[in-house]
Parts: C-alpha cells; sequence; structure tokens
C-alpha cells in the first residue's frame, strides 16, 4: 500500500492563512495598555477566598483574531472574579476595558439595545394611555431596567462580531 502525503503548496505560494489562531506578535502588557485586576477564586465568599492578580488587555479594535477571543473570555472572567453580576456594573467594566473604536461601538451598541428593552417595557407596560407610554421611551436609559446583565452580554457577543472580519480579512 502507498502512502501519497499532500504537497504543502499553501505555504510554498506565499499564501497567508485566513483565520490565524495564534497571536502575530506578543503584547507586552503594561499599564498603559491592560488593567490590572485582583480576581477572587470564589467570589462569593471575597474575605475567605484565595485571591490572584491578572492583567486584562484594554480593546482598541486593532487587536488580531486571537487577542479579541482573549480578550472577551478575559472580560467574562473577570465579571466572575469580582462577582459582577448587575448590568450596569457589567457595562462600566467593559468600557473601562475598552478604547477608541472598541469602545465607541460598545457603547453605541449597548445604547441601541437598552433603547430597543426600552420600547419593549413601554408596550409590555400596564399603562394605556399614549402619555404614560411616550414618557417611558422619552426618559433617560435607566440603569436597574434597560441595562441589564444580558444586554451587556449581547453587546460583548456584538463587538466581537463586528470585531472579528475586520481582522479576518485584513
Amino acid at each position: 500500500m502507498k502512502v501519497v502525503l499532500p504537497n504543502n503548496d499553501f505555504k510554498k505560494a506565499g499564501k497567508s492563512e485566513l483565520l490565524p489562531l495564534t497571536p502575530k506578535e506578543s503584547t507586552i502588557l503594561t499599564k498603559e495598555n491592560s488593567a490590572g485586576l485582583q480576581l477572587a477564586v470564589n467570589p462569593s465568599d471575597v474575605d475567605n477566598s484565595p485571591k490572584f492578580k491578572k492583567q486584562v488587555l484594554i480593546l482598541t479594535g486593532s487587536e488580531d483574531v486571537c487577542t479579541v477571543l482573549t480578550w472577551c473570555r478575559d472580560v467574562k472572567q473577570a465579571s466572575h472574579g469580582l462577582n459582577i453580576a448587575t448590568g450596569p456594573e457589567q457595562a462600566r467594566m467593559a468600557q473601562t476595558l475598552t478604547a477608541g473604536t472598541a469602545q465607541t461601538t460598545f457603547e453605541t451598541k449597548l445604547t441601541t439595545l437598552c433603547t430597543e428593552k426600552r420600547k419593549e417595557r413601554s408596550e409590555a407596560s400596564s399603562a394605556t394611555s399614549a402619555a404614560a407610554k411616550r414618557t417611558i421611551l422619552e426618559s433617560a436609559l435607566d440603569d436597574a431596567n434597560d441595562r441589564t446583565a444580558e444586554a451587556v452580554l449581547n453587546t460583548l457577543k456584538q463587538l466581537v462580531k463586528q470585531l472579528l472580519p475586520r481582522r479576518i480579512l485584513a
């Protein structure tokens, strides 16, 4: 039986990978491009739980695919390790860990999702008058009712979806 190995013309032709999952260059985390967090192993018992330090990159929107995916994982880990469960706190943490294009995109998408949530809330409200529904729609974004943890998670997913095609096609 003859075994034929495939020709490795891919690298010979000078073509690059479409979706490189390994970082192009190792990013050195400094005080300027990252945030240091002290996370608890068991966030529900912070006083007795062992703690560890974690440096999380501040996402700017120009990172490669692997870095964006790692950042998303780190944000979720930080949210758990800091025992941040409410939407407004998660939104503030995500805004702290983004800058530039990524921060603008995050804030825009979060505002859009919260506005949609407010519209749903006004339509589902027991107020039958149009004036009461208009009051809900014209009021400022309510952190407790509009910026839920689900809205922040969906915003993070949309942010990653928007950043990845740019990096994959670059």
